[in-house]
């Protein structure tokens, strides 16, 4: 009868932490998932501050001038 207390034990110690480490899991995963959200969102901020400058130029007219000039304004 001992013995079969002390497996009872030992086997709640192990589910718990079976339990524990799941959780764990489960938040860094979580974690991950939003940090790459957010590594998104500024990696889409910086390309269209990047594309500012070139989309400028659409739907434009340039001749040579204007072309030249904007060279030298970057």
């Amino acid at each position: 009868m001992d013995n079969a207390s002390k497996a009872l034990i030992i086997a709640g110690g192990i589910l718990i932490g079976v339990m524990v480490i799941s959780v764990a899991f489960y938040v860094l995963t979580t974690a991950r998932g939003f940090a790459r959200t957010a590594n998104d969102e500024a990696e889409a901020s910086a390309i269209q501050s990047f594309n500012k400058f070139y989309l400028s130029f659409k739907d434009a007219y340039i001749d040579e001038a204007c072309v030249i000039s904007r060279i030298r304004s970057s």
